[in-house]
């Protein structure tokens, strides 16, 4: 039963804190693109093989969480109130899955691509 309410409020995009499904995955994509841009003007690898094929994976991920950190607290603050308003229960791992999803997914991926996408372009010029 619980797993069916934690899936019906992550699946609806409509009622109350919709917006979140929105803006936050936004912020992170913006940072995700702002270090994409610096990671490719350094000619480092993309963000995901360097976290999978680095020495530095803790340096690397303190990088990341100090870009998007204060992005993934607040989406897991927001996803524990209105999953409590909604349901009136508390889920912190619910929110801890929900924050990943929406920050550090979004963020991997922008910078990632970026990073291909501008290192392709410096290498034109």
């Amino acid at each position: 039963m619980k797993i069916i309410i934690i899936l019906q409020e992550f699946i609806r995009l409509s009622g109350p804190g919709s917006l979140r499904f929105i803006l936050q995955p936004l912020v992170s994509v913006f940072f995700g693109i702002k270090d994409g841009i610096t990671d490719a003007k350094l000619g480092n690898d993309t963000f995901l093989i360097s976290l999978f094929n680095s020495d530095g994976r803790k340096e690397l991920m303190k990088e990341a969480f100090k870009h998007v950190g204060k992005v993934f607290i607040i989406a897991i603050i927001l996803d524990i109130v209105f999953y409590y308003v909604i349901t009136g229960m508390f889920a912190p791992i619910q929110s801890l899955l929900v924050g990943t999803i929406l920050v550090f997914i979004p963020y991997s991926l922008a910078r990632g691509l970026t990073n291909r996408i501008y290192s392709a372009k410096l290498k034109k010029n």
